[in-house]
């Protein structure tokens, strides 16, 4: 899944960025799949006309993503 993002609504402002998001499995809040990154439509922080992000989006976190973190903490 190289390049894709994931999101979820919510009406979160700017400083909700670098949150972590979390997938729910059989009852249980488990494993970060990504970090706030940018909110769609635009409009974080009632930018532009007043209008709210309904959606903040980030980067999937895949197979490759946990590879490099086991990299980076074992170094």
């Amino acid at each position: 899944m190289v390049g894709y993002d994931i999101g979820y609504g919510c009406y979160m402002t700017g400083g909700a960025s670098g949150g972590p998001m979390f997938v729910n499995y059989q009852g249980s809040w488990i494993n970060v799949v990504s970090v706030n990154s940018h909110c769609w439509p635009v409009g974080c922080n009632g930018e532009g006309a007043n209008v709210w992000s309904r959606n903040l989006w980030g980067p999937y976190f895949d197979d490759d993503t946990a590879s490099l973190f086991q990299m980076a903490q074992n170094s």
